[in-house]
């Protein structure tokens, strides 16, 4: 019963994460909780009775203090993070998922370099050349933000948010209809992007458009 809300039919996006063992695991804790305590009360001689309930209170403690020291690795998006990349540094998601939570610490040249990594494991990473090239953004530089988002969109067509990225690049290089263009391609692949919206009514500003500006910011 308890199993069944975290496995189902009802499709979950973030499949393997440790919490959704939490709940269905309280049963069987105390089926075995309950099993070993009738097992010790069976236990007619003393000493016996002693080692075994000594066993069972060393047992506790031990996960106690794994669960302690685990909560601490929870204290923190970066703690989290960067001790998944030490238990799977060959994986590529969890480079990415560092480099996005240094970059927003401001550690942006350690944020490349989780990024680049992530690349060598996958170099059709879409997201990893789209945060890249967000990065790349922010520094100033330019020509090489428009070409990790020109490789992102060309391994996931229907990536609106690299779109985005993009027109905002063109955006700041005055090539306000190229920005235009992209803006509204993110919009065709996702009619319910508030960024897509939002920067598109920015484009019709600097043109000069503010009824169309207008309806694109209210929408």
């Amino acid at each position: 019963i308890t199993l069944s809300v975290e496995s189902s039919f009802i499709p979950i996006v973030e499949v393997i994460c440790e919490h959704r063992i939490y709940l269905p695991s309280v049963g069987l804790f105390i089926a075995i909780t309950t099993g070993v305590y009738l097992l010790l009360d069976k236990i007619r001689e003393r000493k016996l009775y002693t080692i075994g309930v000594s066993i069972f209170m060393f047992v506790i403690m031990v996960f106690s203090v794994l669960t302690y020291l685990r909560n601490n690795v929870w204290s923190s998006d970066l703690s989290l993070w960067e001790d998944t990349v030490e238990k799977s540094p060959e994986k590529e998601r969890p480079h990415i998922n560092l480099g996005f939570v240094l970059n927003n610490h401001g550690r942006r040249d350690d944020a490349i370099k989780h990024y680049l990594l992530a690349l060598k494991i996958n170099p059709d990473s879409d997201r990893g050349h789209n945060n890249l090239g967000n990065i790349f953004n922010d520094l100033g530089r330019r020509d090489e933000a428009i070409k990790h988002y020109l490789r992102a969109i060309s391994i996931k067509p229907d990536l609106d948010e690299a779109y985005s990225n993009l027109g905002n690049v063109l955006l700041v290089q005055g090539r306000t209809e190229e920005a235009i263009e992209h803006y509204l391609q993110a919009l065709r692949i996702n009619p319910g992007s508030e960024r897509a919206h939002n920067n598109l009514a920015v484009s019709f500003l600097y043109k000069g458009y503010i009824k169309r500006a207008i309806a694109y910011f209210s929408q």
